[in-house]
């Protein structure tokens, strides 16, 4: 089969490009790295959530640091608060749970992971919403929701600025893992093209 010469050495460029992004990445973590991803990836597909955007979660909430507490009371890598992760927990039937649960990373993704799926349920899949929720908690985003009924909720219509903030980070950090894997992906795809063209 005859191959195209200008696009065989595009594909190799962009091959060795990507791989090169991969390396820099793997060894300095420049475009960020998401850590716990075993816990992460798990509780993800128990709960059906991209595992990118849990970690994206995780990096804004609390730096990757599981012993964080906040200034408000929230703890832990996904920064919840005690009484919400109670009642999560009971949810989930988890006995004997106490708040010092929290700083435990396995523990607090799966409730995490498990309130965000809950609160994706709540507002249709509507990422800016849910997220909002976490934040500024469901009163106020359900205040937002009813003010724009049947339209489309903008970051701009949330009801505070730390939230706005918080759904901005979270999205930009979700996108560059998005970009990541995806290039992580690249030389496959790029492989299974020239395999096929062969």
């Amino acid at each position: 089969m005859k191959f195209n010469t200008g696009w065989i050495i595009f594909a190799g460029v962009i091959f060795f490009i990507a791989l090169a992004i991969i390396y820099v990445h793997e060894k300095t973590g420049i475009f960020y790295k998401i850590v716990y991803t075993d816990i992460v990836d798990h509780y993800a597909k128990v709960s059906n959530v991209d595992p990118l955007l849990i970690g994206a979660m995780v990096r804004k909430e609390s730096s990757v640091n599981s012993e964080a507490v906040s200034r408000k009371g929230a703890i832990g890598l996904m920064q919840l608060m005690p009484p919400t992760a109670k009642e999560l927990a009971q949810d989930l039937k988890i006995r004997n749970w106490s708040d010092e649960k929290l700083k435990n990373p396995e523990a607090n993704v799966m409730l995490g992971t498990y309130y965000l799926q809950k609160l994706l349920k709540r507002y249709d899949n509507d990422l800016i919403m849910a997220l909002g929720a976490y934040n500024a908690g469901i009163g106020n985003i359900d205040v937002v929701r009813f003010l724009k009924s049947g339209q489309e909720v903008e970051i701009s219509d949330l009801p505070f600025k730390e939230t706005r903030d918080y759904v901005r980070s979270i999205l930009f950090t979700y996108r560059i893992y998005k970009f990541m894997d995806s290039i992580k992906k690249l030389p496959r795809v790029i492989y299974t093209e020239l395999r096929d063209a062969a």
